[in-house]
């Protein structure tokens, strides 16, 4: 169980990226969204009550959300759908079909920034992402910790396509556990995500 998520007098679900732990808070780069839609609310609601009691329920998907396991499909055909830009934070690169997606957005002429916290253990994958034309920002551990997952595609400051969710870009997170984001167009979220994004790329180093 990786979710992160809140449903509040079943009206009002809060979902994102960041875990309930207080340090993280001051250190690392995440988001939450509100979304009030009633079928969201009720899909999400549903599946906490059935993995609260052990029952082996697919989750309901409704409206915008993209529940783990399964969500690699969605996350694909968000990056595919891209036309100018693609705006990606992550804490992980270690799935191939991600991947794949995203040298396909660049080799076709989409400008994609990738935004990661550095580690030795994506050098491989961003490196192959380099050669295919995505511009990659790393950050150092003396800056802000990267936990967000966010795809911001063609987003300006007045439209795009924003998912904020739970899920790494990892075959355990989107096969295996469960996992919940969503996907809007809301231009709160999408502004709100685009600008932190860029900031964020903006004060990393560039490279592999």
């Amino acid at each position: 169980f990786q979710a992160k998520y809140v449903v509040v007098d079943n009206h009002a679900l809060y979902l994102g990226t960041g875990n309930l732990v207080t340090s993280d808070y001051s250190s690392t780069r995440d988001f939450w969204v509100e979304d009030t839609t009633a079928r969201d609310v009720t899909a999400a609601t549903a599946t906490f009550n059935a993995d609260f009691s052990h029952d082996k329920v697919a989750p309901q998907n409704a409206g915008g959300l993209v529940w783990s396991p399964g969500s690699t499909s969605a996350l694909v055909s968000l990056i595919n759908s891209s036309r100018s830009t693609l705006l990606v934070e992550n804490e992980e690169m270690d799935n191939v079909s991600i991947e794949q997606a995203l040298t396909a957005a660049a080799r076709r002429g989409v400008s994609v920034k990738v935004v990661m916290t550095y580690s030795s253990e994506w050098t491989s994958a961003l490196a192959q992402l380099k050669d295919a034309g995505v511009k990659v920002s790393k950050l150092g551990a003396s800056q802000i910790h990267i936990h967000a997952k966010v795809i911001c595609a063609d987003c300006t400051p007045a439209s795009g396509t924003v998912f904020i969710g739970s899920e790494n870009f990892s075959t355990s997170s989107l096969s295996y556990n469960r996992e919940l984001g969503v996907l809007t167009t809301s231009s709160i979220a999408v502004r709100a995500v685009g600008h932190a994004v860029a900031a964020d790329y903006a004060v990393g180093r560039a490279g592999s």
